[in-house]
């Protein structure tokens, strides 16, 4: 995924490769280029799960699909820096926070031998159980503001509804079967999705 993003997204610098601001290719390239390490250090240094040849081989093509579709939009862009853009920098930036920082507390958490078996309830978990799925939606939302095409609003858009329908409650089900009580009352005190709200 990353090789193919990069390569995609090298080509974006190059001024007689299209028409458009500079600033904002440059944008596009810098949140794909923080994305693609992000995404790497959460899943082979925090999380260290194996994954199947489908799984990386669907997330490799939907994600690079995506930073192709948000490049194409976002590149043409001749206007200058906006509120918009500053918003969507803003947005960008919180939510790669939320979603590494959160990744990498529970990371050392789990390190101490003290806390095997044991639900991860802590630091930005606290505000809600799915704190790394939000900050991908806030993430996500700010680098479709970037790009200036408001139709591009539906992928995030399409992410939230993944998440609250699909993924979370799967996950849920899952984190229940294992921690049972340390979960339920996980559950009863903290917000599953959006802090304070939902």
């Amino acid at each position: 995924m990353g090789v193919l993003s990069l390569a995609v997204a090298s080509g974006l610098l190059i001024p007689y490769n299209i028409n458009g601001d500079q600033v904002h290719r440059i944008f596009m390239l810098s949140f794909a280029v923080i994305y693609i390490l992000r995404l790497s250090a959460t899943l082979f240094v925090f999380l260290k799960r194996k994954m199947s040849w489908g799984e990386a081989i669907l997330i490799s093509i939907v994600m690079s699909v995506i930073l192709i579709v948000f490049f194409n939009y976002g590149r043409r862009q001749s206007s200058s820096i906006n509120a918009a853009d500053i918003i969507g920098i803003v947005l960008y930036l919180c939510g790669s926070c939320l979603n590494t920082f959160s990744e990498y507390q529970r990371y050392v958490w789990k390190k101490k031998p003290q806390n095997r078996g044991h639900l991860y309830t802590q630091g930005l978990f606290r505000f809600s159980m799915h704190i790394n799925y939000f900050g991908d939606v806030v993430l996500f939302t700010g680098f479709a503001l970037v790009t200036h095409n408001i139709a591009l609003l539906l992928i995030p858009l399409l992410m939230m509804l993944n998440f609250v329908v699909v993924l979370i409650p799967s996950l849920d089900e899952y984190l229940e079967s294992r921690y049972s009580r340390e979960f339920q009352e996980y559950a009863n005190r903290t917000k599953k999705f959006v802090p304070c709200i939902y």
